[in-house]
């Protein structure tokens, strides 16, 4: 069995223009590259020009603070994306390398509500618009989620301050944290290649791990994944890695880390306060090189 991980942490902030509109910012907190180009932030309706049609490819579902993976693609080079929601005013920008395909993560808002939208994307050219369903999920003080582009089983572990780790094992820890979505457990597809970690009432304080595990490939060459955290009162950060090989069908303890971050309440102030740690791989971490 090999995994080839590679990780990136990026924060994903979209630059806002001075034209506020609050209408797409209710289904999309940032767009970014890979590499961290963060997308601004536009009001009115996306404009269409004499440009290539683009080809989007991404997951059909999306939950509410979590993060997908776009891929533009058209028949010549481009260097413009535009993301948007189909009927919304407002949208985002960015400007890419020439290329004639291009990778976007585009980190939903945690108050999108539980109904179906379609995207609205160009890159220079007409709208293409593609639906979505949304997944219910909870999002509360702490929520961590996973996203994944195939049909593998990709496990999500977050281990809490008290030490305890939330897997598909252990749905439910003492502190009040939930896995509340698992998805592809052993290979079935179920659809919406996401999983979801939340305390929905008032998380711990303290440092938290998060850990993904490829379960299986379920026949997949190469999966891409996204990890989402959000903090109550903060800015969501994004890690993005791919995996191949055919998977360690790993329980506790099992998994790549991908960030600790501690969460608590500021002395003076009572709010939560939030810090990440870069990527790191920690002692004894089963990690497979190719």
């Amino acid at each position: 069995m090999t995994h080839r991980i590679v990780a990136l942490a990026l924060l994903a902030i979209g630059c806002s223009s001075s034209d506020e509109d609050p209408g797409t910012r209710e289904y999309i907190a940032a767009v970014t590259t890979l590499d961290g180009t963060s997308a601004s932030f536009h009001g009115g309706a996306p404009p269409t020009a004499d440009g290539p049609a683009v080809m989007v490819m991404t997951n059909a579902s999306v939950i509410p603070g979590g993060t997908t993976r776009v891929q533009l693609s058209a028949d010549r080079a481009f260097s413009r994306a535009i993301i948007g929601i189909a009927g919304v005013d407002g949208y985002y920008e960015l400007t890419l390398p020439s290329a004639a395909t291009a990778e976007l993560l585009v980190t939903l808002s945690q108050s999108l509500e539980v109904a179906p939208f379609q995207w609205a994307m160009s890159v220079g050219g007409p709208i293409a618009t593609t639906p979505a369903t949304v997944v219910e999920v909870g999002t509360g003080d702490v929520q961590v989620s996973l996203s994944w582009n195939t049909d593998a089983d990709v496990d999500l572990h977050v281990v809490d301050p008290n030490g305890e780790e939330i897997l598909w094992l252990n749905r439910e820890s003492t502190t009040g944290g939930e896995l509340d979505l698992d998805s592809n457990a052993a290979c079935f597809s179920d659809g919406p290649r996401n999983e979801n970690v939340t305390w929905a009432n008032r998380a711990p304080t303290g440092t938290y791990r998060v850990l993904v595990d490829y379960w299986s490939n379920c026949n997949a060459t190469t999966t891409a994944y996204t990890v989402t955290v959000n903090v109550r009162g903060r800015d969501p950060m994004t890690f993005s890695g791919t995996f191949t090989g055919e998977g360690d069908q790993g329980g506790t303890g099992d998994g790549v880390p991908i960030t600790s971050f501690a969460s608590g309440a500021s002395a003076r102030t009572g709010k939560r306060t939030f810090e990440v740690g870069a990527f790191h791989v920690e002692p004894g971490a089963r990690v497979y090189e190719k």
